[in-house]
Formats: C-alpha cells, sequence, structure tokens
C-alpha cells in the first residue's frame, strides 16, 4: 500500500532536489530482478545433456514415441489434417 502511494507521488512535486524513494525504486529495480534470476539460475546444477542415454534399438523406439508425443500430442502426427492441393499435371516449372 505505501509502495503504490509512493508511486503517485511525483518528485516533482517536492522543494528539495532529491530522488524520491519511488523513482529510485523503478531505476534500481530491473538491475535488482536481473540480479535475482542471475543468482537463481546459478544455484541450480547444470543439466548434463551430454550422456548417450540410448543404448538399444528399444531405446530408440521409446525415445522416438516419447518425442513424437512431445510434438504431436498423444494422437501423433495430424497427417488428416493436412491440407489437400489439386494436382496440375503438366504444370510449367516458373524457374525455368
Amino acid at each position: 500500500m505505501a509502495l503504490l502511494i509512493l508511486s503517485r507521488y511525483d518528485s516533482h512535486d517536492r522543494p528539495s532536489n532529491r530522488q524520491s524513494g519511488s523513482s529510485m525504486l523503478k531505476q534500481v529495480a530491473p538491475t535488482l530482478v536481473l540480479l535475482l534470476a542471475i543468482v537463481s539460475v546459478l544455484g541450480q546444477d547444470p543439466i548434463n545433456d551430454r550422456q548417450v542415454s540410448i543404448t538399444s534399438e528399444a531405446d530408440v523406439a521409446a525415445k522416438r514415441a516419447a518425442l513424437i508425443e512431445y510434438v504431436w500430442g498423444a494422437d501423433g502426427f495430424p497427417a488428416s489434417k493436412l491440407p489437400r492441393f489439386p494436382v496440375i499435371r503438366n504444370d510449367e516449372n516458373p524457374e525455368d
């Protein structure tokens, strides 16, 4: 509540040249948010994406199925929803 009241108070209304608390907060807030984001990311353990987890043909099939489900959902590739374009026979290539 106090922050809301301070943010509505314009620093130009004051007789002194000092910055108001809300004005200073507006200047410092982006830096604080960035610093907080960096600290939270640095605190996490890195993901080891270089470890090979596929060792058999069954692993390949399982990984493929997992990727298809991740990209297309449980129903898989929506082949029935592809657009149908008419086939034009003996059409000329515009690049020739």
